[in-house]
């Protein structure tokens, strides 16, 4: 374990692997910044982590760094390499005691985040964990799963649109290049509405989760705010944002993150006008493959998507077409969710998911997962 968390490149980034530690259902590893900084990244099983928590194949990682560094995204990129290259090997287990390995004099750190298995019954808790990788299988095969949430859509629609001199240019990735993307938030970074969007440096120094505080736009769109609470676990939700593709604009094709199979975002449409469309799980190029969907949207329509493949939006209408959009974890039950996505697309079990995930893979020519 310790040689998987301590990768070649952390040197030449300004860092160094000091101490791992094993408490409770979480792994901890510990490094020291040529600078003078701590870093802890924390393991969890992917099924009770967050979902904004970044994912391999077998963990959900989280990074908390003091002070506060440029180089903390190098890190992180540089430990889920090692993880992806060495967890084939691992296995969750539970261990009897807490284990330490490797250096003790470090300066403190906050308390480590908990994961904890044990809210209602064992059994309870044993399907949502399996619920949760199942659900995970259907996203890859079809990157889409339909909440069925009801929303006012109209409602929440005129609240943003009565705040549209407010949204400010959206550019996650200035390379894109886009124009007419904007976005205005409703929970972002220090409370900042205009932090729809954060920069490479932003997302540096953006670990600690209670520096995401609602703004004040949640307060003047009460039909919106009204759905994500029913919607979101806020507390563990990071930015939460309008975002408006204006008419003719383009969001050019992009993956939200390189690697992991699966990262999970809520889309919800306040409208979608004819003529825009969402293309999802296409080439890099934006042509179509035998498994490319364009995502159902109406208006109203909340969709729990895998942006972690490419993707793009076309808005042909002479309308401004306005989603809220979210990678924070759901308040709904994942067992709810995974029924839904069993409804959806026809398969019911993991056997029948593996099946059509291992075939879709065929077809396309890709490794199948074991």
């Amino acid at each position: 374990m310790a040689r998987m968390l301590n990768p070649a490149g952390l040197a030449e980034h300004g860092w160094a692997f000091a101490r791992l530690a094993v408490k409770g259902e979480a792994i901890h590893a510990f490094y020291r910044g040529t600078g003078g900084g701590v870093a802890r990244v924390t393991l969890a099983h992917p099924s009770a982590a967050p979902s904004s928590w970044p994912r391999t194949a077998r963990f959900a990682l989280m990074l908390r760094i003091e002070p506060p560094t440029a180089s903390a995204r190098l890190l992180l990129r540089d430990v889920i390499a090692g993880v992806r290259a060495g967890e084939a090997e691992f296995v969750w287990h539970a261990v009897d005691e807490d284990i330490e390995h490797g250096a003790s004099a470090l300066p403190p750190l906050d308390a480590p985040p908990t994961v904890d298995r044990r809210q209602g019954e064992f059994e309870d808790a044993r399907r949502a964990r399996e619920a949760e990788r199942e659900i995970d299988l259907h996203l890859d095969h079809t990157p889409f799963i339909d909440l069925q949430l009801e929303l006012d859509h109209a409602g929440a629609l005129a609240e943003a649109l009565a705040l549209r001199d407010r949204f400010v240019p959206y550019q996650s990735n200035p390379t894109y290049g886009i124009s007419g993307w904007r976005g205005l938030a409703l929970q972002a970074l220090d409370g900042d509405a205009n932090k729809a969007a954060t920069t490479e440096a932003d997302e540096s120094i953006c670990t600690d989760q209670s520096r995401y505080r609602l703004t004040d736009v949640a307060a003047r769109c009460p039909i919106t705010f009204a759905f994500l609470e029913r919607a979101l676990d806020l507390a563990n939700c990071r930015t939460v944002a309008f975002l408006l593709l204006e008419p003719g604009a383009r969001i050019a094709v992009h993956l939200d993150g390189v690697g992991p199979p699966v990262m999970r975002s809520l889309n919800v449409a306040l409208n979608m006008p004819p003529g825009c469309t969402l293309t999802i799980d296409c080439n890099p190029d934006g042509s179509d493959h035998p498994y490319t969907r364009r995502a159902p949207f109406r208006d109203g329509t909340a969709l729990l998507m895998n942006v972690a493949k490419y993707h793009y939006v076309v808005n042909d209408s002479p309308e401004p077409r306005i989603h809220v959009v979210s990678r924070g974890s759901l308040r709904l039950p994942a067992p709810h969710v995974l029924e839904l996505a069993e409804e959806q697309n026809g398969w019911h079990g993991p056997d029948a998911v593996r099946a059509a995930l291992a075939e879709k893979q065929r077809v396309l020519g890709a490794a199948v997962r074991s």
